[in-house]
Formats: C-alpha cells, sequence, structure tokens
C-alpha cells in the first residue's frame, strides 16, 4: 500500500500573454476559490516559486484578499 497525492480535476485558466513590458515583479491579490497551483500556472511559475517568495508556511491555507507576490524568472543558456 502507497500513500501519494494525486490530480483529480483539471481546469484550462488559459495562457497568460507576455511581452517584453510586462512587469518582473507582479502582486496578485487572491481570489475565492485560488489555489496556488491554480495561479503558478496563470503566470507561469511554479508552486515552489511562490511559497519561497512569500514565505509560505502552508500552502494550503489561502485568504481570500491575500497578497501575493510572482516574480518572474527568465531562463537562458549559456
Amino acid at each position: 500500500e502507497k500513500e501519494g497525492e494525486m490530480v483529480i480535476d483539471i481546469e484550462d485558466l488559459g495562457e497568460l500573454e507576455e511581452t517584453k513590458d510586462s512587469p518582473s515583479i507582479i502582486v496578485y491579490f487572491v481570489q475565492e476559490g485560488d489555489t496556488l497551483w491554480k495561479i503558478a500556472k496563470r503566470y507561469n511559475t511554479t508552486v515552489k516559486d511562490i511559497v519561497e517568495a512569500n514565505d509560505i508556511e502552508n500552502p494550503d491555507a489561502l485568504t481570500t484578499g491575500q497578497p501575493i507576490i510572482i516574480q518572474r524568472t527568465y531562463k537562458c543558456k549559456i
């Protein structure tokens, strides 16, 4: 017997269109029904990056109106 997490539902939130003028830091205010996974997908980041940027102790305990900082990361090959 194993215990683990699995995805049981997927919702398409659409893609966020990024431009060269997009800000490098976004302050997002949690809406009712939001999860860190949904927010991360919307802003093309990871739950881990959001948790670290905001010092979130319990990722499952978001409150409506809570400000979340989303940091834009840049990936490049050298």
